[in-house]
């Protein structure tokens, strides 16, 4: 892992550390947890026909005003299997693109599973929780994607929640789960 100590603050005394995991650390990480990860083969699922089709179309119009409007990143009727990821078995997922195969929360559950494992000096202390608690660090959080009032023509997952879900005038929509996660 690599490690940047960042002290741009105002406040003295006040610095920050950004952890960075390489591709061969997220693949061993997610391998060791046993993440599951959407692999190449793809299925379509069933539409359904006739009455039960009608039925379900009235549902959906009728609780549509309750879902936020998050894009969705592939269509609704087809699903990718997942499966184990293995290092021996990369041919089975799609790595074209392996700076988003691990999105933004799998990458930051992975590091933060290595600071919990990390040694620390002492003879039974372990992890950054140790860490925390006898006051070395104050706070560990993982980074946000990005600012929310910046005007930029890509909306990063956290301007998204906050236009779609965290204000008042839509207090009554479904969580987007996925993007809270």
């Amino acid at each position: 892992m690599n490690i940047f100590f960042v002290f741009q603050t105002k406040i003295a005394g006040v610095g920050f550390v950004k952890i960075h995991a390489p591709w061969n650390i997220l693949c061993r990480e997610a391998e060791l947890m046993k993440l599951k990860m959407p692999t190449k083969k793809v299925y379509e699922v069933k539409q359904l026909s006739g009455v039960v089709e009608k039925i379900c179309s009235l549902a959906c119009k009728l609780v549509e005003p309750l879902h936020p409007h998050v894009e969705e990143h592939q269509p609704q009727n087809i699903k990718h299997l997942s499966h184990t990821f293995s290092r021996e078995k990369q041919h089975l997922f799609d790595l074209s693109d392996k700076d988003n195969f691990f999105d933004s929360k799998t990458r930051s559950s992975i590091v933060f599973e290595i600071l919990k494992r990390t040694k620390c000096k002492a003879k039974y202390s372990m992890g950054i929780t140790s860490l925390l608690g006898s006051g070395i660090y104050t706070a560990a959080y993982p980074l946000h994607d990005g600012d929310i009032n910046e005007e930029s023509a890509v909306h990063n997952d956290r301007r998204l929640l906050y236009e779609e879900w965290a204000n008042y005038s839509v207090f009554f929509k479904y969580q987007p789960i996925g993007l809270v996660r």
